[in-house]
């Protein structure tokens, strides 16, 4: 069972590489050529690229560099023909790009006065005037009333273009224009009331009348000032479990009676077991273990046993097992730490074709004793070496 994929081993028990029945988990990859032939045709990955400066004048086919191959801006003046005599340029004659003299360009212009071509207003926001005319140029203006809020982008009214008469009664308008609520400057109608709680200070305080009251359940620790409830404020008989805190009662605070049989109570009033007054009734029994000591010295009746498996490497004794405790066969694969097996324990014949066996009985693959059956091939680039140089056939293609 040693020989495993790719490895095929003889009737006398030599290992060699198959190649056959290698599969690789490498591919051939690149972003600039196309690769084709087997995928895990390698045993690692292994990506092309065609080196920057690579593809010449020689590797470009006629016709290869179309326009959307150009970038923007990389077509200098250097890189246009030249002209035939000085002074083209070069003109659209509705069917390809000619020399023209610059003579012969025509401009179209309607009469050479500036503005004439605005015909009007989209809407209300601007006035069109003028005659259209050289001394009477058209214009454009603002209407009166034009600028609505469509117009105005936001916060584009600042303080300072809002008229100062804006702040009326309670509102006060600093030297920047900025507006703000001037107190002194309200007079309210309204009072605060409560039957609750006693309120001073101004009549008319608010703009409106509001009374205050102590919600129900809102007088809590927080505003209860220390020793603010007396005993005269609890109700009789209200005192539950609730409302005592966890250890709020001492010991000495317990009745003495609380201690019955078993326990005995302290002078401090504190509660322990006393074994000597509990009578037990059960015992400890095994069919593994020898049990000593008192008869009825537990609560109720106790077997122990070894559980099945229980006995592991903590329970053994160094060299508990011996030779005699194994039973013959039972030593399977899973009983072998990882590592136990040395080079040097295995026989050196089990190194074969494809396979070298170090003096420290390391083993490693020979490559010039295994024969590839795949090869590179490629109708775009030139593939030297050796034939049957890979595991599977792979072609390389220009992208």
């Amino acid at each position: 069972a040693i020989a495993g994929t790719g490895i095929a081993r003889s009737a006398a028990g030599v290992l060699s590489v198959d190649g056959t029945g290698i599969t690789g988990d490498g591919d051939i990859t690149s972003s600039d050529l196309t690769v084709g032939g087997d995928a895990d045709a390698l045993l690692g990955d292994v990506t092309l690229e065609i080196a920057a400066g690579a593809v010449g004048t020689t590797e470009l086919a006629d016709g290869a560099v179309t326009s959307a191959k150009i970038a923007d801006d990389a077509v200098t003046l250097s890189k246009i023909e030249n002209g035939t005599s000085s002074g083209q340029v070069i003109q659209w004659n509705g069917t390809a790009w000619t020399l023209v003299d610059l003579g012969s360009v025509t401009v179209t212009e309607n009469d050479g006065v500036i503005g004439n071509e605005v015909t009007g207003a989209t809407n209300g926001t601007l006035t069109l005037s003028g005659g259209a005319t050289t001394l009477d140029p058209l214009t454009l203006a603002v209407s009166a009333n034009g600028i609505t809020s469509n117009e105005l982008a936001d916060d584009a009214v600042t303080p300072l273009k809002v008229d100062a008469s804006i702040a009326g009664a309670g509102i006060a308008r600093s030297a920047a224009g900025v507006l703000s609520v001037d107190v002194t400057g309200i007079t309210g109608d309204g009072d605060i009331t409560s039957s609750d709680l006693t309120v001073g200070g101004d009549a008319d305080a608010l703009l409106g009348d509001v009374t205050l009251e102590i919600a129900a359940g809102a007088v809590g620790t927080t505003e209860l000032a220390d020793d603010a409830v007396t005993s005269a404020k609890i109700l009789d008989g209200t005192i539950a479990s609730g409302d005592i805190a966890d250890d709020a009662v001492t010991p000495l605070k317990i009745d003495a009676a609380i201690a019955g049989t078993g326990l005995t109570r302290s002078a401090a009033g504190v509660l322990s077991v006393d074994g000597t007054g509990i009578t037990g009734d059960g015992d400890i029994t095994s069919s593994d273990l020898t049990v000593g000591g008192d008869a009825d010295a537990l609560l109720g009746d106790v077997t122990l046993e070894i559980a099945a498996g229980a006995v592991g490497t903590t329970e053994l004794a160094d060299d508990a097992v011996t030779s005699a405790k194994i039973l013959d066969g039972t030593i399977a694969s899973g009983d072998i730490a990882d590592d136990a097996v040395t080079p040097l324990k295995i026989d050196a014949a089990i190194a074969g074709t494809g396979i070298a066996r170090s003096a420290a009985g390391v083993l490693s693959v020979d490559g010039t004793g295994i024969t590839g059956d795949g090869d590179i091939t490629s109708s775009d680039l030139t593939v030297g070496g050796d034939a049957d140089a890979l595991l599977g056939d792979v072609t390389l293609e220009i992208a």
